[in-house]
């Protein structure tokens, strides 16, 4: 399992480079009680699941396939958790910029 989460902060937000292991999700937010906003790309030559759900039920409330080298703009409400999911075999690398500094990050397998 790869744990790689390189932060760098600016005066325009939070850049991360989010790394996610083969068949694994990573967790964004989850204990975070604030709006965010953030740029995500996929850096990598797979697809990636970008999913909101409901903090408290796991139920989806937006998500879509993110295609390789391509980029996509979240918001994310206060009761809200972000997952990037990796079904595929191969390590993806997930570029992420936020609008502002956000609690509760990990990473999960994907069931």
């Amino acid at each position: 399992m790869i744990l790689t989460f390189l932060i760098g902060a600016s005066s325009c937000g939070t850049l991360a480079t989010v790394t996610v292991g083969p068949k694994e999700k990573f967790v964004l937010g989850d204990v975070s009680n604030k709006n965010f906003s953030a740029k995500v790309t996929n850096a990598s030559g797979k697809e990636v699941k970008i999913s909101i759900v409901d903090s408290k039920t796991w139920g989806q409330n937006q998500g879509f396939g993110l295609p390789a080298r391509q980029s996509a703009k979240i918001s994310v409400s206060s009761d809200e958790t972000v997952l990037f999911i990796n079904d595929s075999n191969e390590t993806v690398k997930v570029r992420t910029k936020l609008n502002k500094s956000v609690e509760g990050m990990r990473y999960e397998s994907v069931e």
